[in-house]
């Protein structure tokens, strides 16, 4: 199997939206996008997780949440996946970490 493409644009505080640049394309075929704030853990009081006891934003998902979230985006641990974000997004970066403290294999992971 070729690579899976993951486009990890994701903005802060910005008019600007991930999902929607992603729908808009263009993009590469075939490809997924991940946003951060579909599988992070919010508030406490509004994702359940009483892992975010001081309720700050964007945090960290737990290792269930994203097996969770890979599962639904047909992406397994042996797959090598690609990280890429779109021109001025400065958080692609955190989407590779993400899947790199999730424990994607190192060498089937690139930026």
């Amino acid at each position: 199997n070729g690579p899976i493409f993951v486009d990890g644009s994701w903005y802060h505080r910005s008019k600007r939206c991930g999902r929607t640049d992603f729908g808009n394309g263009p993009r590469i075929p075939n490809a997924r996008h991940l946003d951060m704030d579909d599988i992070c853990l919010g508030p406490a009081s509004t994702s359940g997780y009483p892992l975010n006891p001081k309720n700050l934003p964007h945090m960290m998902p737990t290792k269930e949440l994203f097996a969770a979230a890979m599962d639904a985006m047909g992406i397994s641990n042996t797959d090598h996946v690609v990280v890429y974000g779109r021109e001025g997004c400065v958080f692609t970066p955190r989407t590779w970490f993400l899947f790199q403290q999730m424990g994607h294999a190192s060498d089937s992971l690139s930026l």
